[in-house]
């Protein structure tokens, strides 16, 4: 059983707690008769141990199944639609990234949640960063196509670039992380951004 963290727990508890709650998402906003699907994804930071250099982390995502109906083949972070039988937007997170990379809730940590976003497909989006020590993921084949580890240090390394767009009348940017095995974009790739920004010092393009 993987022991308790100490120290860098605290650091992190410290370091959220001078962040507070400034996030945005920047993405455009619904408009007033449109009601989002509620759904939560999880951003799972994959720790070595919980004494590791942050640095020495990677970010979870999964490449969707092609056979999925929205998103298909898109890469994003776990997460799904909430049910009936779920307590919370967390809750439902967790549930969906235990079906579909086994991610365990009880080697895991809240270390915050993020502004819910609109996206265009229709859902009302709540994303919450998590750590975890967990070394073993399993993916659930009819939903993802292949798990992907990325180190932070390439994420914040990598070549990025830019695009803006119009929906619903609104304009936004779209940013593209080009990593060495797959592309980072949309909303996964704006939440990445922010996680970046706010937790690892770094300095998105303009």
């Amino acid at each position: 059983m993987d022991k308790e963290p100490s120290s860098n727990e605290q650091t992190w508890l410290a370091r959220l707690a001078t962040l507070g709650r400034n996030f945005n998402l920047e993405l455009p906003e619904p408009r007033l008769e449109e009601k989002g699907v509620p759904a939560a994804v999880i951003a799972p930071l994959v720790m070595p141990s919980w004494e590791s250099s942050l640095e020495d982390s990677s970010l979870l995502f999964i490449k969707r199944a092609s056979s999925l109906r929205k998103h298909s083949g898109q890469m994003a972070f776990p997460g799904g639609v909430m049910e009936d039988g779920d307590a919370d937007l967390l809750s439902a997170g967790f549930r969906e990234s235990l079906e579909e990379v086994g991610l365990l809730e009880g080697n895991s940590r809240v270390l915050a949640e993020l502004p819910a976003a609109f996206t265009p497909t229709g859902f009302l989006l709540q994303p919450f960063f998590v750590a975890t020590t967990q070394r073993e993921f399993v993916r659930q084949p009819e939903e993802v196509d292949s798990i992907h580890l990325i180190s932070v240090t390439e994420l914040l390394n990598c070549p990025v670039r830019l695009e803006h767009r119009e929906w619903n009348g609104q304009k936004y940017r779209v940013i593209y992380f080009d990593t060495t095995s797959v592309c980072i974009w949309g909303v996964t790739g704006r939440i990445t951004e922010v996680l970046l920004q706010h937790f690892f010092d770094w300095t998105p393009p303009s």
